[in-house]
C-alpha cells in the first residue's frame, strides 16, 4: 500500500498541535505563526510513536480534507492508543442493526443512545482542545509565557463550557451503562437502576462488569466523575470556583533537555478553593493576597488538568461500555474495518501491525 499523503493535525496536551503536511518536517505548534519544535517527518504510520517518544500525549487527530464546509474529520485516541471510540461506535451500531432485524425495539433504542453519547463525548474532547489552543494562542501570540504563568482571557469561558458539557454528557453515559448492565447483563427488568439499588442486586458478584461499576462508582473514577459533575452543575459553574486567573502554563521535557510549555486548567472543586478568598481583601493588604495566591497555586498544582482528565475518563468509559456490551451476549458480530481506515487505525498505541 503506498504511503498516504493525507495532511494530519494531531492534538496534543494543553492546546499544542503537531502538523504533518507530508513535507520533510513535522511542526509542533499552537499556530503556523507560533511554532515551538520541528523534527524530520517519519513514515506515515510512525508519527504517533515519534510524538510519544518526545514526551507528548496524543489526544486525537484531525484529517484535513478538501471538502468545503465539511465538519472536522476528528478521531479521538485514548491514552492506551488506537482509535477505540470509532471501534466501539461501530460495534454498538452493528448491535443496533442486528436488533432492528430481530425487531428488538428496546435494544435498538439503548444501543442508539450509547452510540450517540460515545460520539458526542469524542466531540467534547475536540471542543475542549480547541478552546485550550485558542486561550493559549491569545495569551502567547506576541511572546513566550514563563512556566507557572497564571492568566485568563476571553477564551477561558469556552474552556469552562466544554468542561461543563463533558461532565454532563459523561454522567449521562454513566447512567446509561448502569441501565444497560441492569437490563441486559443482570437481566433485571424492574425499571429501578439507581446506584443504591444496583449495589443490592443478588447476582452482582457473578459479573465482572457489574463489580467494576460498583467499585468505580463507590470509591474510584466514576465516583470522581459524579462528584465533579455535581459540583459543577448543582453548586456553581466551574469558573465561579476560581479566585485568581484559572489558566497556567506547564512544561513537557524533551529528550534533548529542551522544554515546551502548554496550557493547563486545574479541575479544582468547590470544597478545595475559597471562592470568595479575595472578596474581603483590600488592595492594600499585599501580604494576605500573596498568601491566598500561594495557596491557590498549590491547589492548582495538585489538581487534574481538565483536558487530560476528560481524555483519560473517556477512554475508561469506552472500555466500560465495551465490557458491558460483550457481557450482555448481544454483541453479535464485531465491527467491520474498511479500507479507508488504513494504517492509522492499527498504530496509535505504539505497535505497527506487520
Amino acid at each position: 500500500m503506498p504511503e498516504s499523503t493525507i495532511t494530519r493535525i494531531v492534538h496534543l496536551q494543553g492546546g499544542l498541535r503537531a502538523v504533518d503536511v507530508r513535507s520533510d518536517q513535522v511542526f509542533v505548534q499552537l499556530h503556523g505563526t507560533k511554532r515551538f519544535l520541528h523534527f524530520p517527518t517519519p513514515a506515515y504510520a510512525n508519527l504517533y510513536v515519534s510524538l510519544k517518544k518526545l514526551g507528548f500525549e496524543v489526544l486525537g487527530v484531525e484529517f484535513v480534507t478538501q471538502r468545503p464546509y465539511a465538519a472536522p474529520d476528528w478521531w479521538y485516541a485514548p491514552p492506551e492508543g488506537q482509535f477505540k471510540l470509532m471501534t466501539a461506535s461501530r460495534a454498538w451500531g452493528e448491535m443496533r442493526h442486528l436488533a432492528y432485524q430481530e425487531q428488538k425495539a428496546d435494544v435498538v433504542d439503548i444501543s442508539k443512545r450509547c452510540t450517540a453519547l460515545l460520539e458526542l463525548l469524542g466531540i467534547r474532547i475536540l471542543q475542549m482542545s480547541n478552546a485550550y489552543n485558542g486561550a493559549y494562542l491569545a495569551q502567547a501570540g506576541n511572546g513566550s509565557l514563563p512556566e507557572g504563568c497564571l492568566f485568563d482571557n476571553t477564551y477561558v469561558p469556552h474552556i469552562e463550557a466544554a468542561i461543563h458539557a463533558f461532565l454532563a454528557d459523561a454522567t449521562n453515559l454513566r447512567d446509561l451503562l448502569f441501565e444497560f448492565v441492569s437490563k441486559y447483563v443482570l437481566r433485571d427488568r424492574s425499571g429501578s437502576w439507581s446506584f443504591k439499588e444496583f449495589k443490592r442486586h443478588p447476582k452482582l458478584s457473578e459479573y465482572p462488569v457489574a463489580v467494576e461499576l460498583i467499585e468505580a462508582g463507590s470509591n474510584g473514577w466514576l465516583k470522581r466523575l459524579t462528584d465533579l459533575r455535581n459540583d459543577v452543575v448543582h453548586v456553581a459553574p466551574i469558573g465561579a470556583h476560581h479566585s485568581f486567573p484559572s489558566c497556567c502554563t506547564r512544561k513537557v521535557c524533551l529528550p534533548d533537555g529542551g522544554t515546551i510549555h502548554f496550557l493547563s486548567y486545574g479541575l479544582v472543586d468547590g470544597a478545595s478553593v475559597k471562592s470568595a478568598a479575595t472578596d474581603s481583601v483590600g488592595i492594600e493588604n499585599d501580604e494576605l493576597i500573596i498568601s491566598e495566591l500561594q495557596e491557590y497555586k498549590s491547589q492548582l498544582d495538585a489538581s487534574d488538568d481538565a483536558l487530560k482528565y476528560a481524555w483519560i475518563t473517556l477512554g475508561k468509559l469506552i472500555e466500560l461500555a465495551e465490557a458491558a456490551r460483550t457481557a450482555s451476549g448481544l454483541a453479535g458480530i464485531m465491527p467491520t474495518i474498511g479500507p479507508d481506515d488504513i494504517v492509522d487505525f492499527k498504530l496509535i498505541g505504539g505497535c505497527i501491525d506487520q
